[in-house]
């Protein structure tokens, strides 16, 4: 039977991220599980990949200043391209909601965001796609930007591998002994392993994986996410604009390629699946792109589906389970996994090696929260 210090359970953002934050902790008698052939296949692939770096939450705040840090001052070799561009994040509000662009920018500026607070005009120069009349102002979050997201995830994987981390793909989990009480070995369709720690990063099948340990879910529930690509028209000229986010009108859209990428923002609850994009919600934003922006959408060149999993209180769920000794818990990232990879990839390694972290008041993630 094979051996390890450590499994990883799903070879998404976060566990490439858990095992790339371990390595350079010296921990690199790890192997990461991902049941897909590809890596990253259910979530982290499919994600719009954006990074905005205020949050309302002053949680998620922390999570994002921190991973910034990262982003913005990459270690030496990390990567050979940019992973972190510098388009910037656009909100927009309607006319009637405009009295919120002033109070979010005072707010984004309070927390050290640099933020922007423009006007209709400078929306609709900078995003031409936009109708003026239907725009009261927007957020403009210039340290913000784009993630190149295959790129982040391959540096995360390829420097774990140079520290002697293991990555199996194909590997199906078939159970978990608790042998004593605690965690002994993770049975896959690949062979055993035996382990003291099983780190649960397997996103929407995170409660699914805990059930086949003895555990009783915690309630992480995966919600489906929508996007589409409309056939650009003649007129369009590809430009750098930023990803933005119509916040009253519920939807974003932002430049991909010759074209552009739209969400109508849905969060579905949907059971762990291969996620396929449901017909009125590609109809929803079709509608959405036609009513408050100048394209028309005569067909759909591409249509995908992601699942982002949630925790009850919407928070993270990092750290050992309570009942389940050698059980550690690494899910419920939300929308957020990309782009907070680098502060949770941290405070997950910070647990698992020393018990604590600095970085956050580790109470606010304990799996144990939803106890009792």
């Amino acid at each position: 039977m094979a051996t390890a210090d450590i499994v990883i359970v799903g070879g998404g953002i976060a566990g490439a991220s858990l095992a790339y934050f371990l390595s350079r902790r010296g921990v690199s008698d790890v192997i990461l599980l991902e049941r897909e052939s590809t890596l990253g296949y259910h979530s982290s692939g499919r994600s719009a990949a954006i990074s905005r770096e205020w949050n309302e939450d002053p949680v998620m705040l922390t999570f994002k200043r921190i991973s910034h840090q990262f982003f913005r001052n990459l270690p030496e070799d990390f990567s050979d391209v940019t992973i972190m561009d510098d388009a910037g994040v656009l909100d927009v509000v309607a006319p009637e909601d405009a009295h919120l662009v002033e109070q979010t920018v005072a707010q984004s500026l309070a927390d050290g965001v640099a933020t922007e607070h423009w006007n209709s005009r400078q929306v609709c120069e900078r995003v031409p796609l936009l109708k003026p009349e239907h725009v009261g102002g927007g957020m403009y979050y210039a340290s913000s930007g784009n993630i190149a997201i295959h790129e982040l995830l391959s540096a995360y994987l390829k420097h774990a591998r140079a520290k002697g981390v293991q990555v199996r793909t194909g590997a199906e989990v078939t159970g978990i002994d608790c042998t004593g009480g605690r965690v002994s070995a993770v049975h896959t369709n690949q062979g055993s392993i035996h382990t003291p720690c099983l780190v649960n990063a397997a996103g929407a099948w995170a409660d699914s994986l805990y059930v086949m340990a003895g555990g009783t879910p915690l309630g992480i529930t995966p919600k489906r996410r929508t996007i589409i690509v409309p056939p650009a028209p003649d007129w369009y000229q590809p430009s750098v604009w930023p990803h933005t986010t119509d916040i009253s009108h519920h939807f974003y859209i932002k430049p991909e390629g010759q074209s552009i990428i739209a969400s109508p923002m849905d969060e579905d609850p949907i059971e762990p699946c291969d996620a396929r994009p449901g017909d009125l919600r590609v109809a929803e934003i079709a509608d959405l792109i036609e009513r408050w922006t100048t394209f028309s959408v005569p067909s759909i060149e591409h249509k995908w589906a992601g699942l982002r999993s949630f925790a009850p209180d919407q928070q993270p769920v990092i750290g050992d389970d309570p009942h389940i000794p050698g059980f550690f818990w690494l899910a419920g990232q939300g929308g957020a996994g990309i782009s907070t990879s680098p502060a949770l990839g941290q405070i997950a390694t910070e647990l698992l090696v020393q018990g604590d972290t600095e970085l956050i008041d580790k109470r606010i993630l304990w799996p144990e929260r939803f106890s009792g």
